[in-house]
C-alpha cells in the first residue's frame, strides 16, 4: 500500500489581555464596564467538505471571547494508507466459491491492481481469493501453476486494472458475472460517514436503480445511505437536497461530484443533471410565543435554505447559553424552559455548509 501524508489541524484559542476589540459582537457591557469572557471554539468550518488532491482548502475557526481571542493553528502529521480519488476499487474476499460471491470492496493503493487467484483447497475444492496486489507482482498470463500454499495449491493467478471490480469478470476460468437483464451492482450501506466510504455491494433488480441519500443520524450528524430504490421515488429523492440522487450504471452511487448520470423519473431515460450547490441563507426566525412572559417555555426555530443542507448553531451575546436552554440536534429548535430575566438579550443563529456560513441576529425580551 502507498503511504500519504495526512494533516491534522488543531485550532487553538489564546486570550491576549492587551488586545481588546470593542466592536466585537460578543462584548457584554454592564454598568459601562467591559466584562471579560474566556475564549470558546464554537465550530471549525472546512471548505470543501470532501477534499481531493489539488483542491484549495480553507479552514475557519469560529470563536468568541473577551478580549477578542487571537487564533493559532497547530499541525500534526501522520502517515496513512492511501485512500484517494484515483484508487482502484476491487472485490476483496478469501476462499469464495466464485468471485461474484464476494460482496466486499476495498480501495487499492496507487501502485496496486485487482487480482484473482484460483486454488485447490486441501479438501480438493476449487476456491478463489480476490483483492488488491502490487502491480510489480502481477502478470497478464494465467499462472503460476502448482504453487503450494498452506490452504491448498494455486492453479491460476491473474490481475486486471481496466475498471473497478474487474476481478469479477471471469479470469482464471471463473464463472463470469452477468447480471440479470435490467439489474445493476450498486453500493449498499446504512449510515456511511462519507459518500465514498461504503464498501458493501448489492444487486438492484430490474425495477430498481442505485441510489445515495444524505440523511442525519440521531445526533444530527450528516450521514449517507446507499442502496436500491424504485425508479418512481427518484424525483423526490433528487429534491431531497445535499448529495441525494438515483443513477442506473454499475457502482455509480458512491460520490458527490457536481454532476451524475441521474434518473429523475421512471418515464425519463438517464440524463446528465447538475446537482446545484447553494450557500446557506437564513430566511426567517420563528419565536413562540410572540409575547413572552417570564416563566414561559420559549421555542426558537431558525429557518434556513442551502445545499448541502446547512448545520445550525445558536449563540447568545456576551455569555453562554443558560442551563435551561436545549437545542434539538434533529429539528434545530432552541427551547428555553422557564424563561427568566437572565434570558433576555440578543441571540444569533448561524447556518453553515461547505460553501460558507451566514448568521442572523435577533432580540428576545420577556415581560412580568
Amino acid at each position: 500500500m502507498l503511504n500519504i501524508c495526512m494533516v491534522i489541524v488543531i485550532c487553538a484559542c489564546i486570550r491576549r489581555r492587551n488586545k481588546i476589540n470593542y466592536n466585537s459582537y460578543f462584548n457584554l457591557v454592564v454598568n459601562e464596564e467591559l466584562v471579560e469572557a474566556a475564549p470558546i471554539v464554537h465550530r471549525v468550518v472546512i471548505v470543501p467538505t470532501y477534499i481531493r488532491y489539488g483542491d484549495t482548502v480553507t479552514i475557519k475557526c469560529i470563536v468568541t471571547g473577551n478580549p477578542n481571542p487571537t487564533i493559532d493553528f497547530l499541525v500534526k502529521v501522520r502517515f496513512l494508507q492511501f485512500l484517494g480519488q484515483y484508487a482502484r476499487r476491487c472485490l476483496q474476499c478469501n476462499s469464495v466459491t466464485q468471485p461474484f460471491d464476494c460482496s466486499h470492496v476495498s480501495e487499492c493503493g496507487r501502485n496496486e491492481e485487482c487480482y484473482l487467484e484460483q486454488y485447490v483447497s486441501t479438501d480438493g475444492i476449487i476456491l478463489y481469493d480476490v483483492g488488491c496486489k502490487a502491480t510489480q507482482l502481477c502478470t497478464t498470463s494465467h499462472g503460476p501453476f502448482g504453487k503450494r500454499r498452506s490452504i491448498g495449491t494455486s492453479i491460476c493467478f491473474a490481475c486486471c486494472n481496466d475498471k473497478d471490480v474487474c476481478n469479477i469478470d471471469g479470469h482464471c476460468s471463473a464463472e463470469k458475472f452477468i447480471p440479470p437483464t435490467g439489474s445493476n451492482i450498486c453500493y449498499k450501506c446504512h449510515l456511511s460517514g462519507r459518500p465514498d466510504s461504503c464498501h458493501q455491494l448489492t444487486l438492484c433488480d430490474q425495477h430498481s436503480v442505485c441510489s445515495i441519500r444524505q440523511v442525519t443520524n440521531f445526533l444530527g450528524h450528516i450521514r449517507w445511505e446507499h442502496g436500491c430504490v424504485n425508479q418512481a421515488v427518484c424525483s423526490s429523492l433528487s429534491n431531497h437536497g445535499g448529495c441525494s440522487y438515483c443513477c442506473d450504471s454499475p457502482l455509480c452511487n458512491y460520490n458527490c461530484s457536481k454532476t451524475h448520470s441521474v434518473i429523475t423519473s421512471p418515464s425519463i431515460s438517464s440524463t446528465t443533471t447538475a446537482i446545484q450547490q447553494t450557500p446557506p441563507i437564513v430566511t426567517q426566525i420563528v419565536i413562540r410565543p410572540t409575547n413572552i412572559k417570564y416563566g414561559d417555555t420559549v421555542t426558537i426555530q431558525c429557518l434556513v435554505t442551502g445545499n448541502p443542507k446547512p448545520t445550525i448553531d445558536f449563540l447568545v451575546r456576551g455569555r453562554r447559553l443558560g442551563p435551561n436552554v436545549q437545542v434539538d440536534r434533529t429539528t434545530h429548535v432552541l427551547t428555553i424552559s422557564n424563561f427568566l430575566p437572565y434570558d433576555d438579550g440578543y441571540y444569533r443563529c448561524i447556518a453553515a455548509n461547505l460553501l460558507g456560513d451566514v448568521h442572523k441576529d435577533f432580540h428576545i425580551q420577556g415581560q412580568p
